[in-house]
């Protein structure tokens, strides 16, 4: 599904149409909640303020997103910023880490599948070393105080 103006909105911009780009924005706005998010975050490109609200609810509705189709359709900068957000709306690191591992997953099957693999192959390998890595990356970005470790799901102060 379309989110529909964001073609009429580019439109508006590029005519240098101010007023009708502000209303457009303004009906997008309106009726944004996770899903819409996602899906004009695929399609934002050059619409600065309607990506950084369309980021905004991702962040706030963090959980809630990580669970969608099109979360994993996020580039890797957009899925970052969101992730350096202090404002991550998440009840436990522990989604974040589990977040993380589905986006790498069906990214890597999307590109993977496209280029004419079997499907038997289009998997992500989960060893330990693999994983690790994820997570030493991940704890870089999470808080200073806590540290999110996968092998045990228990958090660890500093």
């Amino acid at each position: 599904m379309k989110v529909v103006g964001l073609e009429v909105l580019r439109l508006a911009q590029a005519y240098d149409l101010p007023k009708l780009a502000g209303e457009i924005e303004a009906g997008i706005l309106a009726c944004l909640d996770s899903s819409v998010a996602l899906q004009v975050l695929q399609e934002a490109h050059c619409l600065h303020s309607l990506r950084d609200a369309c980021e905004d609810k991702v962040a706030e509705e963090f959980e809630t997103c990580s669970q969608h189709p099109d979360f994993a359709k996020l580039t890797a900068s957009q899925l970052a910023r969101i992730l350096k957000r202090e404002d991550l709306g998440v009840s436990r690191e522990e989604a974040v880490v589990s977040a993380v591992f589905n986006y790498l997953e069906q990214s890597f099957q999307g590109r993977r599948c496209r280029s004419g693999c079997a499907a038997a192959t289009c998997t992500i390998s989960s060893t330990f070393d693999f994983r690790l890595r994820i997570c030493f990356a991940l704890a870089m970005q999470l808080s200073p105080v806590q540290v999110v470790t996968t092998c045990t799901g228990k958090l660890r102060a500093h």
